[in-house]
């Protein structure tokens, strides 16, 4: 039986209304991170140490907030992934299994995870590129780098925006 809280709306489409009952807080750097999820599992990979869910979310304002949402029916393979930005947006897919999107304006990341990715592949993958596009900001990640061993090895100081 899966850990996650079930959600079926055939209005929304996009998946907006999605509850995200489970929460913690990530420091990372000097940033407080807000973390929202209906997948209890994927909480469990964050390294020991940087995470609070005990009184989440509620016992400081949070510099940034990531939703992350799992989709059980997205059972596509992680692919190499495809980025691009238009202002304060950016958008990274690594085909249908992790579709991240962040508004560096409002601090927020959504990131859809798909049900064929393993907690140990969200932990080496999904949390280095959110922590990447969350302290580095829109210019630091150059998806078209390398792609190593199925996954992505995002380079420091190239920029994206026109790739």
């Amino acid at each position: 039986m899966s850990a996650v809280a079930p959600y079926r709306n055939p209005l929304d489409v996009l998946w907006r209304g999605v509850p995200t009952p489970f929460r913690a807080e990530v420091q990372l750097a000097r940033r407080c991170v807000a973390v929202e999820t209906n997948d209890p599992v994927l909480l469990a990979q964050f390294p020991v140490g940087i995470v609070n869910t005990e009184n989440a979310v509620q016992t400081r304002e949070s510099d940034f907030l990531w939703r992350i949402v799992r989709d059980e029916e997205a059972l596509g393979a992680l692919d190499p992934g495809v980025a691009f930005a238009e202002g304060p947006l950016t958008f990274v897919a690594m085909g249908s299994s992790l579709t991240v999107a962040v508004d560096h304006e409002r601090n927020e990341l959504i990131a859809f995870v798909g049900g064929v990715i393993s907690p140990a592949e969200f932990a080496a993958t999904a949390l280095p590129l959110f922590e990447k596009l969350t302290l580095g900001g829109r210019g630091s990640l150059n998806l078209a780098a390398r792609h190593e061993a199925g996954h992505i090895v995002a380079s420091e100081d190239a920029d994206y925006k026109n790739a």
